[in-house]
């Protein structure tokens, strides 16, 4: 850019008028600043330009970053300054062969890097003084020590040190001098290049005289041009001629002033200072300095002006009852008072009540009221019903519980070990008569929320194996459940979730059809900044690109932002319909006792009529028979008894032979655990049956 325009005003600019014999080699035309001298030196005079922040076009003057949404220039104040020479000879910046690394000197050749691996030898600099001497027509000039440079790979030219200081101030009324002003925010100006970016008469009002006039053309500038109004990026010879002037745009690197967290919408004074250490030699040292009003209006952590998140701890927006979540303001700004709606007064309030909270964050900026969180809190289930089961010899028994949730078994009474699942439970082979806990299990599942375009409708797009990838916050944790894809053809795909820095946190190898796909991802996401979402390997994606800035950010309060693109903001990548999910909540209710027993007894009675009774088959779903022998002809009852302990199929048998078989159907039977009972001669016997 900065090239560019370099090109552009010299083609343009070039001054005609440059006086033929005042020049770097000959000072008969030369002029001295007391016009009443033939002897002198001719010193630049470097200020700050009028008005400091230059506006060519959109983007080019002030632009002001509030504190999120902004990727890398979160929280900046983004300047254009301009720095005219107006005195009577130029500023000529000179390398030497004397190179510093910290406290290392080398001279001659100096290291590629420092010995501390990570920074780049900076340069001793001279500035070099035009002489005009009575005594003769050859401009005559001596070199003085005057700061550094240091070499930049990025921009592979020399940036001179310390070229100028940037920062935001509160007015002191009772004091002149800005740079005594409160700062607020503070940025370092390395020089891009020292060079001839354009004349005085190509920036109207930047270049003034000690009285405050313009300076606009050549014949404001005796010696016009002296210098050469050629200097540029060169490492070795830097500088700006008399009439001349540099121009740092908002474009270029350290052309910022930070703008600390919690800093309030207002009024303040950008100060900015040219040759802070005063390392250049010059006419006036009391025009370095110029102090410009500028309003802040997008600083987001204003309580007063942005809504307040609340974090909610592991994003339990659903509880039992007996548990707690902590909910936190996250202002992100010091010097803050809280009141919560339940009256809580301390950043974290702990709920443990159903209800919708909200809070008051009041700074020195005002007051702001937080996004709504509503939490349920859910009543446990009862303790479920039980049956006990009696078996006549050392064997595996069947337990059964019945509830409205999901039954778990446990071998205590409170805590435990974790037995089995379901209404039915077969004990392990028991030796003796064992007690066991049912316990109901209710599961409450999480909200889901959508976030990002519904469809790849946002305007004009097409397909891209690209990745690039999106970028977005989380406020709070939550699962990354599903997320819309365009595939242009079929096959299988990798997304990629990974941290500010691109180191990757999650994966999921996923088949894509041709078109729209729901892709199911559960990916685990934490509070924090920057995520990146993409495709990093398989087919092409669709992805929009309608040429215009897309409404960023993307949000959903308290939970997340799709904030931008790794593209910027005319484009978006790849994921639609965001699908996040919320914990369930799991309430268990009081454990019920359940008695597995090992009853003899039941063996000594008839052992031959009790092994001969039959169930089958078990579990049975549609039909059970029932069979048993008897040593003669006999009667007896059949009985069916449910966990209830109610008679649901009861009928009285009799058999010449001795011989039983009933068939039984079971369709308008509850699935569960049934007794068999058979009644004879004044003796029970009995058996399980499980339907189905």
């Amino acid at each position: 850019m900065k090239k560019f325009l370099l090109f552009l005003f010299f083609a343009i600019s070039i001054p005609a008028l440059i006086q033929a014999q005042c020049t770097t080699t000959q000072s008969t035309s030369c002029r001295c600043k007391d016009a009443t001298q033939t002897d002198c030196d001719l010193l630049p005079d470097i200020e700050i330009g009028h008005p400091p922040f230059y506006d060519l076009g959109a983007n080019f003057g002030v632009i002001e970053f509030s504190q999120t949404g902004n990727g890398a220039d979160n929280g900046r104040l983004k300047v254009t300054v301009s720095t005219p020479n107006t005195g009577f000879g130029p500023l000529e910046l000179r390398a030497t062969n004397v190179f510093v690394c910290g406290t290392d000197t080398f001279y001659g050749t100096a290291p590629s890097i420092c010995p501390d691996g990570i920074s780049y030898p900076r340069i001793m600099l001279n500035q070099r003084i035009y002489h005009k001497s009575s005594a003769t027509t050859t401009m005559q000039f001596y070199d003085r020590p005057a700061g550094t440079m240091t070499y930049h790979p990025t921009h592979s030219h020399m940036h001179v040190d310390n070229w100028g200081n940037y920062t935001l101030r509160t007015k002191d009324p009772l004091e002149p001098n800005p740079l005594l002003w409160p700062i607020i925010g503070t940025g370092t100006k390395l020089a891009f290049c020292v060079e001839d970016y354009g004349t005085c008469a190509d920036y109207p009002d930047h270049c003034l005289d000690s009285a405050g006039n313009s300076l606009n053309t050549s014949a404001n500038f005796p010696n016009y041009g002296l210098g050469g109004g050629g200097y540029n990026c060169s490492s070795t010879v830097q500088g700006i001629s008399s009439g001349y002037v540099d121009v740092y745009w908002t474009s270029l690197d350290g052309m910022w002033i930070n703008i600390p967290p919690g800093i309030c919408n207002g009024d303040y004074w950008i100060v900015c200072e040219v040759d802070p250490n005063q390392n250049f030699e010059e006419e006036y040292e009391n025009n370095n300095v110029y102090a410009a009003p500028f309003t802040l209006t997008k600083q987001t952590l204003n309580p007063a002006t942005q809504p307040v998140t609340i974090n909610v701890a592991n994003s339990n927006l659903d509880l039992c009852m007996g548990q707690t979540v902590d909910l936190t303001a996250n202002t992100g700004v010091s010097g803050v008072t809280y009141h919560w709606s339940n009256g809580d007064t301390t950043q974290t309030a702990t709920i443990s009540t159903s209800g919708t909270y909200t809070v008051d964050v009041t700074n020195s900026c005002g007051t702001g009221t937080s996004l709504p969180v509503t939490i349920n809190v859910h009543t446990p289930p009862a303790a479920p019903v039980t049956t006990d089961d009696t078996i006549p010899a050392p064997g595996n028994a069947v337990l059964a519980a019945s509830g409205n949730g999901t039954i778990n078994w446990y071998d205590q009474q409170t805590g435990g070990t974790l037995v089995g699942t379901g209404s039915l439970f077969s004990t392990p082979f028991l030796n003796s008569s064992t007690t066991y806990w049912a316990e109901d299990q209710d599961v409450y599942p999480g909200p889901q929320y959508h976030i990002g375009p519904l469809d790849n409708t946002i305007g004009s797009g097409g397909y891209f194996n690209g990745n690039q990838y999106l970028i977005f916050d989380a406020f709070n944790s939550f699962t990354l459940h599903t997320v819309n894809v365009y595939a242009q053809t079929a096959g299988a795909v990798t997304i990629t979730m990974s941290n500010s820095s691109g180191a990757t946190l999650q994966t999921a190898n996923v088949n894509v059809s041709v078109g729209l796909n729901t892709l199911t991802l559960d990916f685990p996401v934490t509070p924090g900044t920057g995520y990146q979402l993409t495709r990093t390997s398989g087919n092409s994606f669709f992805r929009n690109n309608p040429g215009s800035a897309l409404p960023y950010p993307y949000v959903l309060s308290n939970l997340a932002s799709i904030t931008g693109s790794s593209a910027g903001a005319n484009y978006y990548y790849f994921f639609y319909d965001w699908v996040l999910k919320l914990p369930d909540a799991v309430c268990s209710g009081p454990r019920s006792a359940a008695n597995a027993v090992i009853d003899i007894t039941q063996n000594l009675p008839d052992v031959n009529s009790l092994r001969s009774l039959s169930v089958f088959p078990n579990p049975a779903k549609n039909l059970a028979t029932v069979s048993f022998n008897m040593n003669s002809s006999a009667d007896a009852r059949l009985e069916i008894i449910d966990a209830l302990g109610q008679v649901v199929y009861g009928k009285n048998l009799s058999s010449p032979t001795g011989k039983f078989t009933e068939n039984i159907s079971l369709l308008n039977y509850n699935k569960g655990l049934y007794q068999v009972h058979l009644v004879t001669s004044g003796k029970t016997y009995s058996k399980k049956l499980i339907v189905e």
